[in-house]
């Protein structure tokens, strides 16, 4: 798992839609801002979130889950 437990705990929350900044988030679940920055910089990089300018603060982040890619191969399954 990209960023072991600290990753899980950081995925699972965005998954089951935790809205809010990074640093809500981290405040959530407790970890230090740049923890959090590091987890997150290493589950983005593996394309399981997404973080994007929060529209009301740009100096803020929000994060949300990466939507699966698929891809034919023209056999009729895709792999995601």
């Amino acid at each position: 798992m990209p960023g072991g437990l600290r990753g899980y705990q950081v995925l699972v929350a965005v998954a089951d839609g935790c809205p809010g900044t990074q640093l809500e988030l981290g405040q959530q679940l407790g970890i230090d801002r740049s923890v959090m920055t590091n987890v997150l910089d290493v589950i983005e990089a593996a394309k399981l979130v997404e973080r994007r300018p929060d529209p009301a603060d740009r100096r803020a982040r929000r994060h949300q889950r990466s939507q699966p890619r698929v891809s034919g191969s023209g056999n009729g399954r895709g792999s995601v």
